[in-house]
């Protein structure tokens, strides 16, 4: 038996520990895996990445023409690379919206069950508003699930026409600018469910006031692999404190209190006189035995 002082060191050294190789930095255990400030980030450059949720992370980058004018702030020649990478096994939903809504934007949707997404458009909240578009391609498309990672990995590469150009002259076009504000929206569906159904909470939007060098967004410069982006951060984090306060609780909680005990209840009358002797005997090796 351990004594509280040395069960709470061991407590705070496994909390230590869960923080260091778990959750103290952006990519601790991932070699050859390197982040940057999102001030240095430039889109056409590096693959750009975003966490949108606890579970599911973006991964982009931006394919710009040879023959781009740096005055077009539209660029519908552009092409936009995406990987969403969620922690389960689940349909993913990414596309982009006229104002942070549902309802008019253009998505590109996957389940695992399938060989690739298929690009859809929401006329409303309803299943059956929910149309597939013809007319679109989308490139290098897939969604698989990583049995050994257990994440669902959708990816494709489409241009920016593929969601609509915005407009000036018209500020409710769905679309996708270089320079100018694009609205992001995502959504999946409940653990192990791939039918196409209400997604509840598991929705969200993100605004970008451009795409090459986005605001909350962080650099990079691995390749379009998911498999050296491991979400292990917050569950290393959460298991090194539920260790940390079971060894508090061990030590504070049983440990102490049966060595203080030991010594108080020696002097009392006892009516067992066998547990009497037995404690009146050993009650000194046993209350130094608890805190040593």
């Amino acid at each position: 038996m351990r004594s509280p002082a040395l069960v709470t060191l061991l407590a705070t050294l496994a909390t230590l520990v869960g923080e260091t190789y778990g959750g103290g930095g952006h990519s601790h255990g991932n070699e050859g895996y390197h982040e940057h400030e999102h001030e240095d980030v430039d889109c056409t450059a590096n693959f750009c990445k975003t966490q949108l949720s606890d579970d599911l992370w973006k991964r982009w980058h931006i394919h710009v023409p040879s023959d781009y004018d740096p005055n077009d702030d539209m660029c519908a020649k552009c092409e936009i690379s995406v990987q969403l990478i969620y922690n389960g096994y689940t349909w993913l939903g990414y596309g982009v919206s006229p104002n942070g809504g549902m309802v008019g934007s253009t998505v590109v949707i996957g389940r695992p069950s399938e060989e690739q997404p298929t690009i859809y458009e929401l006329q409303g909240k309803m299943k059956l508003l929910v149309r597939p578009i013809n007319g679109f391609n989308l490139e290098n498309a897939s969604v698989k699930y990583n049995e050994g990672k257990a994440q669902t990995i959708m990816e494709f590469t489409t241009p920016f026409n593929t969601f609509g150009v915005t407009e000036e002259d018209d500020e409710y076009r769905v679309g996708m600018s270089l320079k100018n504000p694009t609205y992001f929206i995502y959504a999946h569906g409940n653990e192990g469910n791939l039918e196409l159904d209400y997604h509840g909470n598991n929705k969200g939007s993100r605004t970008f006031e451009n795409l090459i060098n986005p605001d909350a967004a962080l650099a990079d410069d691995n390749d379009a692999s998911a498999s050296k982006m491991k979400m292990s951060q917050t569950k290393s984090t959460k298991n090194a404190w539920k260790a940390h306060g079971i060894l508090a609780f061990l030590a504070w909680g049983v440990i102490a209190p049966m060595a203080i005990s030991a010594a108080v209840l020696r002097d009392l009358d006892w009516n067992r006189l066998p547990f009497k002797e037995f404690l009146g005997k050993f009650w000194l090796r046993i209350h130094a035995g608890l805190n040593c």
